[in-house]
Parts: structure tokens; C-alpha cells; sequence
């Protein structure tokens, strides 16, 4: 009897542990991220827009209500965060890591430099500076460098995968216009790609970048704002302002062409651009057209 009363409090024992084993749960890999945002003039940041993006193409947006932005359920990994403010800089964050389940990150935007417009040597062009967000710049070509197709062939593409993403990222970064110390100062940022504004046409992932096109809203952004990519005029095409001189860019022998842009035109075998002109085509040319195509790298620069 007392062997039998053994044997079945042992199977009890082994079935309540087995019982509370089977309860037990992983924590999943997921984390709540904290972006603590100041200002350099100790304005307010309400009505930023806030983007964390991780390196695999994931992105989460918050628009700002109050000096820390919230996002939950963030998958663990290696993110940016992209803060836009209508009084400041937009500011780009790189590669912090989200690897615990309280992650907690600080972003300052600051207001205008007077360095913004300055023309600079880095290897052996002239860059113009468009942004600059603490340590590092945004930079354009003065020139057009090359005329270079956005594709190689006329079909359905997006930034992510044409020829002249590949070639800017590869043969033009590794050319001997730079030097080895010239390369460690770019910085590889993700650029956004938004659909067509007018089109709505598709602009595919998200790209990890050094050297890149300028989209149609960091154009409108650095160059001139009329309000006409938000608020498109009836049946227009392209913009066409008095901001068209500022968009202007000419070959080193004073000779024009158009340039190329990132997103897409008003279909996936078209890519915008801005004109000889200076407007600035939201519908696009066919990807091929490589005659006329004209290329101004941007890249983010280490001061």
C-alpha cells in the first residue's frame, strides 16, 4: 500500500511540473523604443515626424506629441531613427541597437548652419551642402558628372533595383575619384523612398545607400518650396516656379542637360528628373533613355 501511494505521488509530482513547464512562455524578441528628442534652441518638437527604420527594410512612424516618442512591438535588431521637424533639420540617427526590451535613444535636432549653401572639394569634385545634421553633411554635386542611364533597359523598376543605384554604390564609390581616407567620411544612410506624390507610382524598398539620387521632395525641400508638390496645379506634370535657377545644373564646360532623380515618374518604367530648365519633372522619361541622362550624386558626409 505505501508503495502504491509512492508511486502515484510521484506521477502526481511529474505531472505538476510537466503541467507548469508547459506554461512557461519565451519572451519574445520584441522591444519598447524611447526616442528622447531636444531641440538646440529649446523649442518645441510636437507635430515632428518621427521614423524608426530598421536595416532590413522595416519602418515605424509616429508623429510627436511630446519630447519622447514611443514606439512598441519594435522586433530586436539595428535601426535608425529619421525625426523631421517644419522649424529644424531633419535629423538621421544611424545604426543604434535594439537588443533588450526597454531601449531608450536621444535625438537633437538643431536649427539652421550658415555653412548650408557653402561649396566644398571632397575628392575630386565640388558638392554643394544641403543639410547638416550635427557631425555630418548632405552634399550634392555642383556638376553633373556623366550622362549614365537610370536602367540599362525599358522595363517596370524601382530605385532599389536599377543600373545606376549599382553602378553609384560600386564602381563610382570604389572609383579613384575618391581616395581610401575620402570613403571612410561617407556615411551609409537608408533612404526613404515615397511613392510618386502626383502618380502615386510604386517606389519599391527602402535603400541602404552611400552615394544616391536626391528624391522629388528632397528637391522641393533644398531647392524651393513653392507648395506645389502638395498642392499639384490642374494637369501640370512637372514644377515649374521661380525656384527653376536654383535647380539648375550644367556639365564642367557650362553645357546642360537634364538629372536624374530617385523616385519614380508617373509609371514604373519612367524615373522624374529635372529639366534643362530647371523644372522639376514628376512625371518622368523612360528609364533607358541614357543620351541625355545626366548624374548628381548626394551622399552624406563625416565633417
Amino acid at each position: 500500500m505505501k508503495i502504491k501511494t509512492i508511486i502515484l505521488l510521484t506521477i502526481f509530482i511529474m505531472l505538476f511540473l510537466g503541467s507548469c513547464s508547459d506554461k512557461k512562455t519565451t519572451e519574445p524578441n520584441t522591444a519598447t523604443v524611447v526616442i528622447n528628442l531636444t531641440t538646440s534652441d529649446g523649442g518645441s518638437v510636437i507635430g515632428a515626424t518621427s521614423v524608426l527604420q530598421n536595416h532590413v527594410g522595416g519602418s515605424y512612424e509616429r508623429i510627436v506629441t511630446s519630447s519622447s516618442v514611443i514606439f512598441t512591438d519594435i522586433p530586436f535588431g539595428t535601426y535608425s531613427v529619421i525625426v523631421s521637424h517644419a522649424n529644424y533639420h531633419t535629423v538621421i540617427q544611424e545604426s543604434f541597437s535594439v537588443q533588450s526590451h526597454t531601449v531608450s535613444h536621444s535625438v537633437n535636432l538643431s536649427t539652421s548652419d550658415d555653412r548650408i549653401g557653402n561649396i566644398i572639394q571632397f575628392g575630386d569634385h565640388e558638392w554643394r551642402i544641403l543639410d547638416i545634421q550635427g557631425d555630418r553633411a548632405l552634399v550634392v554635386s555642383e556638376n553633373i558628372l556623366e550622362r549614365r542611364g537610370y536602367h540599362t533597359s525599358s522595363t517596370d523598376i524601382t530605385y532599389a533595383d536599377c543600373s545606376l543605384r549599382a553602378y553609384l554604390n560600386g564602381e563610382f564609390y570604389n572609383s579613384s575619384a575618391f581616395s581610401n581616407a575620402d570613403r571612410e567620411r561617407i556615411v551609409q544612410v537608408i533612404n526613404v523612398n515615397e511613392n510618386n506624390q502626383w502618380f502615386g507610382t510604386n517606389s519599391g524598398a527602402n535603400t541602404q545607400d552611400r552615394i544616391f539620387l536626391l528624391s522629388i521632395a528632397e528637391v522641393v525641400k533644398y531647392f524651393g518650396d513653392s507648395g506645389q508638390l502638395a498642392y499639384r496645379p490642374s494637369g501640370a506634370w512637372s514644377i515649374d516656379d521661380q525656384y527653376n535657377t536654383n535647380r539648375i545644373a550644367t556639365f564642367f564646360d557650362g553645357s546642360a542637360t537634364f538629372w536624374w532623380l530617385r523616385s519614380p515618374g508617373s509609371r514604373t518604367t519612367y524615373a522624374s528628373l529635372v529639366r534643362i530648365t530647371g523644372e522639376l519633372n514628376v512625371s518622368g522619361i523612360i528609364v533607358n533613355n541614357n543620351f541625355h541622362g545626366g548624374v548628381r550624386p548626394a551622399l552624406w558626409l563625416n565633417l
